[in-house]
């Protein structure tokens, strides 16, 4: 090992061949560890007895070059800590929003912990309805997403009813950037896909307006 590169031997399943491999680790930011496998060296068993054999093995397998893949395979994967520590979202305030994509990745109105998306109380809303995402102040560490949130005020000036409560709630556990590109993984207990977690590429296009993109699956 050194600094944060470590060689390793692989050793496949029902074979005898040894590889070696180098992994890489950046230390743990948030709730994220990130980490990449260099490409494989076969072990040498006609020079494994040199006392220089494990020191040519790390220069070689844990030299930078060998983690470049191709020009596309040189990223980094990552760990996620489970259950996640909640941390404050990169993206503040209240936003409108727009869903491009498949019907069936798509957000919906739905009542969290209810049985069915309907029966709601029937409120005429007077095409007062929108999209509604935010973070705000005291619940910044949460992405509360309302498909169609009755922005109508009762005569109290209130929300009306259960239109005001968000149909999904994602907490932020981790960002960064990597490759020019800004990386947000968000944990929701609610969502059908296996393990809960989502990854999102976000860019800020205007000062008031981000283009977001989300993983199909976890």
């Amino acid at each position: 090992a050194q600094e944060s590169r470590y060689l390793m031997a692989v050793v496949t399943e029902g074979r005898c061949d040894v590889d070696y491999i180098c992994m890489h680790f950046i230390a743990r930011h948030h709730n994220i560890i990130r980490f990449r496998m260099s490409k494989p060296v076969k072990h040498d068993p006609s020079t494994a007895d040199a006392a220089s054999y494990m020191s040519n093995r790390f220069r070689e397998v844990c030299h930078w070059s060998s983690f470049t893949m191709d020009q596309v395979e040189w990223t980094y994967e990552y760990f996620v800590l489970n259950p996640p520590v909640p941390v404050n979202c990169p993206l503040q305030g209240r936003y409108k929003f727009n869903m491009i994509g498949q019907s069936a990745e798509k957000y919906y109105t739905k009542i969290p912990g209810g049985v069915t998306i309907r029966p709601r109380v029937q409120v005429r809303c007077d095409s007062l309805n929108e999209s509604d995402l935010y973070a705000c102040t005291g619940e910044n560490k949460q992405l509360r997403l309302d498909v169609d949130r009755c922005m109508k005020l009762d005569h109290n000036g209130r929300p009306l009813s259960e239109y005001d409560v968000a149909d999904n709630i994602l907490t932020c556990v981790g960002y960064w950037m990597e490759d020019a590109k800004s990386y947000l993984i968000t944990y929701d207990p609610d969502d059908p896909v296996v393990g809960n977690f989502r990854c999102w590429i976000y860019r800020r296009t205007g000062l008031r307006t981000y283009r977001l993109s989300r993983s199909m699956a976890s």
